[in-house]
C-alpha cells in the first residue's frame, strides 16, 4: 500500500531548516513562491514539518509522478488553471470541529 504524493523538491539535508525557517528553503528552490502566494492572498508557510518521499512508489510503478509544487507555481505565474482539481467548498475534517 502507498500513500502517494507528488515528488518532493527538498532533500533530506533540508529537513531541520524546513522546520526552523521554511521560507528560506522554499525560496532556494522556488525564488518567487512567496510572491505567487501573496498574489493569491494565500498565507505562505512558516515551516514544513514533514515531507513525503514518493521515490519508492515511483520506482515500483515504473513511471514518474507529476504535479508538484513547481507546477502549481507555474500555473499561478501564467494565470493558468491549477494542475489539479480544487474544491473551494471542501472543509478539512480538522477544521470542521
Amino acid at each position: 500500500m502507498f500513500v502517494l504524493s507528488a515528488p518532493t523538491p527538498f532533500s533530506r539535508d533540508d529537513s531541520k531548516t524546513l522546520v526552523a525557517d521554511g521560507p528560506s528553503v522554499i525560496a532556494r528552490y522556488f525564488p518567487d513562491a512567496a510572491e505567487q502566494y501573496a498574489r493569491q492572498g494565500w498565507q505562505f508557510p512558516a515551516y514544513i514539518d514533514r515531507v513525503y518521499d514518493a521515490g519508492k512508489a515511483q520506482n515500483m510503478l515504473g513511471a514518474p509522478l507529476q504535479t508538484g509544487f513547481g507546477e502549481v507555481l507555474e500555473a499561478l505565474r501564467d494565470n493558468a488553471p491549477l494542475p489539479f482539481h480544487h474544491d473551494a467548498a471542501y472543509t478539512s475534517p480538522k477544521e470542521a470541529i
